[in-house]
């Protein structure tokens, strides 16, 4: 019988044999490239001069980062290691990390930078010192994450981690090699002293151009500019967008459109769908079943031949989750009689006397616009051979009595998935979904609109992510990570102090453009903006003539201005920062700078023109003044000195070492914070991303 079945299966048993012989001679992984497609990821993502990306390099990149981070405690918290990758990873949009890693790998390659077995022992023993020195808990152990990943799913073995490791210390070794630690100069680190010790306290009064705008006698500021001066001015500003500030010496006006973005969304409402949920069931299996369902509708309405507009995908996967409520709302009710009962009580007889029965009708409670309905609100009524609809409407007529406040007419339906259930979707709505759109805004529209402003993080790429368009967006930043129409993970948000559920597209983007012409509209703008041109000078000129301290006060009395005292300050303040520490200017935030360089430039004009000349005089008040033009901010600051402190040198000695360190960490933060930049990384290497010039 068994030579019978071979028999008859010789040429079978042939192929079998022959699949068998070859796949012994070149392995599973061999054999396998006869069978599968081939490889798409070999397509090109850029090129430099002396090497090519692929998208399997980019898969490699990704593969490396995630098990870098798993790493990355083991490189000291806050070391120049721990800085590099933190850059690299989280200084930027995460999309642009495994590119901009690829990047500095292949071209330490190509500069011959390599790691020897030796060094990764060096750098896994120095890891391991640094993760056991948590406080009394081990933060990083070499053999228990090697342990911990050729256990798990991934089954990666030890010589793979190395690798990865191996990789990791190219990029860091050629990073180093081009950025040697050099001591600072005995002339740069007593000017860091100087900069941080010295401090001064100042009177400043404000005096804004808007003080000179129109006044009849300042003909300047108020008289209509000539035709060329309007030209001349829209040239020089057309292609800039309002407050896209050049420097603190020019002006914040911009005639360039903002980027603006759509984004339509729909809301998934807890409260609704606890409310609704049946007995039988819980809020948490309905929650479920609800997102499961829109998120198939979503799909299927977003497929290329549903012939459903991008824009209009969210709102109709809600209309395909409403169901009309006639039906339930045409029920009979022969008798039904309720005397002060509360409102959700008094629902749930009503839907009891129904014929047949309604399992809930959710009649809506809480705060609408200016409309508070409260579940505890007292209800009568009495009525024979009437309908659900009818009881409905008397309920929310007497509610308008009895709140002294007229109650929208309510419409009623039913939702997809909440069997004979009553949900309320206008006048006041309060169904399971909703949809809605932002309409084309800007990001500073985004980010006061008090749905999207609240989405908060319940991922790494989304987090703040609605608020943050429209510079998320593909058609205005080639390297976001968005696309019109593109599935989108969801994200919370919070609607009338509860939270809720998004699932969102982005449906529309205006980028920035320039106008083509002047205009009747922008003209108006432009002669707007010579005018506060006009009324700065004046306030420049006027300033320029406070030139003491007592002049100063009298200006501000006059004006009817606030003198501002800044306490000490010095020129700048060490910083500790999560990508390095840095001395930075001193933030005088009681000046209320718009523009961030103006803080910058105030301080040093303050100390060049008030610091005493003669230190004996170090504790007095200076008897000049001096005015502090801000274009960029139309408004000229006037300061005197009320006190100064000297940096005294053997303060300097005694310190000089910890400035030193000061020193060398602002300049680690910089070459750091420069190195592990993808547009840096980019033009070091003069590599050109093929996907951001490739026809779609």
């Amino acid at each position: 019988m068994a030579f019978k079945f071979f028999r008859k299966r010789q040429k079978l048993i042939f192929v079998i044999m022959v699949l068998l012989m070859v796949s012994f001679l070149i392995g599973y992984q061999g054999l396998s490239m006869f069978f599968k497609p081939a490889p798409h990821g070999e397509k090109l993502v850029g090129k430099a001069p002396d090497f090519e990306i692929t998208y399997d390099m980019l898969n490699q990149a990704n593969s490396d980062l995630s098990l870098l981070r798993k790493m990355a405690m083991g490189f000291g918290f806050r070391s120049e290691q721990w800085v590099a990758f933190t850059v690299l990873t989280n200084g930027q949009d995460s999309s642009d990390a495994p590119l901009e890693y690829m990047i500095l790998l292949e071209a330490a390659k190509q500069q011959g930078v390599g790691v020897t077995d030796r060094e990764i022992d060096q750098a896994i023993a120095q890891m391991d010192m640094n993760g056991s020195m948590g406080g009394g808990r081990v933060l990083f152990n070499w053999k228990a994450l090697a342990k911990q990943l050729r256990e798990g799913s991934g089954q990666i073995t030890e010589t793979k981690l190395r690798g990865v490791l191996a990789r990791w210390l190219v990029v860091f070794k050629a990073y180093r090699e081009a950025n040697p630690t050099i001591a600072p100069s005995n002339t740069q680190v007593m000017r860091t002293y100087r900069d941080t010790k010295e401090q001064i306290a100042l009177l400043t009064c404000t005096l804004p151009a808007s003080k000179f705008a129109g006044k009849p006698d300042k003909n300047k500021a108020s008289a209509l500019p000539d035709e060329k001066k309007i030209a001349e001015h829209f040239a020089k500003y057309k292609n800039r967008q309002p407050n896209e500030y050049a420097g603190v010496e020019d002006f914040p006006f911009g005639y360039r459109s903002l980027p603006k973005a759509d984004i339509a969304y729909i809301i998934i409402n807890s409260a609704a769908i606890t409310s609704g949920t049946p007995n039988d069931k819980t809020p948490a299996d309905m929650q479920a079943t609800t997102a499961g369902d829109l998120d198939r509708t979503i799909a299927k309405l977003s497929e290329k031949d549903s012939g459903v507009a991008v824009g209009d995908v969210m709102s109709k996967a809600v209309e395909e989750q409403t169901i009309s409520a006639d039906n339930l709302l045409n029920r009979k009710v022969l008798l039904i009689s309720i005397d002060k009962l509360p409102l959700d009580k008094a629902m749930k007889v009503l839907a009891g006397q129904a014929a047949p029965t309604i399992d809930k009708i959710c009649f809506p409670a809480g705060q609408y616009g200016d409309i508070k309905i409260d579940p505890e609100t007292k209800v009568s009524i009495s009525a024979r051979n009437t309908t659900v609809a009818k009881v409905l409407e008397d309920i929310t007529k007497q509610l308008s009595k009895d709140k002294g406040k007229k109650m929208p007419k309510i419409s009623w339906a039913c939702c997809k998935g909440f069997n004979n259930v009553l949900f309320p979707v206008a006048g006041v709505r309060f169904f399971p979904v909703t949809a809605g759109k932002t309409g084309l805004k800007t990001q500073e529209q985004l980010k006061a609109d008090t749905l999207i402003a609240t989405t908060y993080r319940q991922s790494p790429e989304v987090r703040g992510v609605l608020a943050g368009f429209p510079q998320y967006a593909q058609a205005i930043n080639p390297r976001a990570p968005w696309k019109v129409g593109q599935p989108t993970p969801p994200v919370g948000a919070t609607l009338d102090g509860k939270n809720v559920e998004l699932r969102w597209r982005l449906t529309q983007v205006q980028p920035s453009q320039s106008p083509k012409e002047l205009t009747p509209e922008l003209k108006v703008r432009v002669i707007a903006d010579l005018k506060k041109i006009a009324a700065y000078d004046l306030a420049v000129a006027a300033a320029k003539n406070v030139t003491t301290f007592d002049a100063l006060t009298k200006l501000a009395k006059d004006q009817k201005l606030k003198t501002v005292d800044t306490g000490f300050f010095a020129r700048r303040t060490f910083q500790p920062g999560r990508f390095g520490d840095r001395y930075v200017f001193t933030e005088l935030d009681v000046l209320n700078f718009k523009n961030p360089v103006s803080n910058g430039f105030f301080i040093k004009e303050a100390f060049a023109e008030l610091s005493p000349k003669d230190l004996a005089e170090y504790d007095k008040q200076s008897a000049n003044a001096v005015a502090v033009g801000l274009p960029c901010e139309l408004k000229v600051v006037i300061a005197a000195r009320v006190n100064f402190r000297p940096a005294m040198r053997a303060a300097f000695e005694k310190h000089k070492a910890e400035l030193i360190e000061g020193v060398m960490q602002q300049q680690k933060a910089e070459a750091l914070s420069g190195w592990f930049t993808l547009d840096n990384a980019m033009e070091r290497s003069d590599f050109v991303d093929e996907r951001l010039t490739a026809d779609e």
